[in-house]
């Protein structure tokens, strides 16, 4: 399980993992999304209903309810074509599941992913995660779990250019130190496998780091996960926000990318809010 705060990298990390002949990745499955008024079986199925008339491009937008066609949205990059998305969902209700339980939510996520590691023939899979820990824990206690990190700074930065209306300082650099410290703390449980990637780390010496990837969630090392631009990954079959800079070899071009594009006060706001935070991952 991959976690990064929007605009960190984590999607970079996950078409490394991706690379691996081993393990099948999907991206941003998150159970927030599949939250529906009524999650038995049958409110399920008549969402999935919803879906038959239509295969096209905007498949999606025939399901009303919008968090729930965004995480249709996304499947794509995990290689499912609304066919074999129907067939998915198909399948989990027929098994008595819904969506209304998170346990039943993140196993109906497995099963997509499932779907992509069955079809390139791959044993492991894995996604970006959000949400507690303890409910990825509970069904897969020998999970892995990888948070990167990335100067908050540089990511308030991709942020402001993504975000309508004002430009929340404050919220961004809150959410930023809460993930870091909330992950923190569940890597000093005994029962949690849990690593940190340091993007600027990963992106100054790929080799060194994602070797160390490799090693902490139990794969061997292969030359290939640093050429991951030259693998035929799903995710470049559908849309992505990070599909620019995941198509192209790992580089350093956006670290300190805040001196350019942070106004001073905008800085030193970041840095009022999540310095603490700063100091403790390493950062100056």
């Amino acid at each position: 399980m991959v976690r990064a705060m929007s605009r960190s990298g984590g999607t970079l990390v996950v078409t490394i993992l991706d690379s691996h002949p081993d393990v099948a990745m999907s991206y941003e499955l998150y159970p927030s999304l599949l939250e529906l008024e009524d999650g038995s079986p049958g409110g399920l199925a008549r969402v999935i209903a919803q879906l038959r008339p239509r295969r096209g491009s905007r498949f999606a937008n025939q399901v009303e309810n919008p968090r729930f066609a965004t995480f249709l949205k996304r499947l794509p990059r995990g290689g499912l074509a609304p066919d074999d998305i129907v067939e998915v969902f198909e399948t989990h209700i027929a098994d008595g599941k819904g969506v209304a339980t998170a346990a039943d939510r993140i196993r109906l996520m497995e099963r997509c992913a499932l779907w992509k590691a069955d079809r390139e023939g791959k044993p492991r899979w894995g996604f970006k995660c959000l949400g507690p820990y303890d409910d990825y824990l509970e069904p897969y206690p020998q999970a892995s779990f990888v948070n990167v990190i990335r100067d908050g700074r540089d990511v308030l930065a991709s942020q402001l250019l993504q975000m309508k209306g004002p430009r929340d300082v404050a919220r961004v650099a809150n959410g930023w130190a809460s993930n870091h410290r909330t992950f923190r703390k569940f890597a000093a449980r005994r029962d949690a496998n849990a690593h940190e990637l340091i993007y600027e780390d990963l992106v100054r010496d790929p080799e060194s780091t994602i070797r160390a990837l490799c090693s902490a969630v139990g794969l061997s090392f292969r030359a290939e996960l640093l050429r991951h631009n030259d693998q035929p990954h799903s995710v470049y079959g559908a849309s992505h926000l990070s599909m620019e800079r995941i198509r192209q070899p790992i580089d350093r071009s956006s670290v300190g990318r805040w001196r350019r594009d942070l106004t001073s006060e905008e800085a030193h706001e970041f840095m009022a809010t999540a310095g603490e935070t700063m100091t403790m991952l390493g950062y100056e």
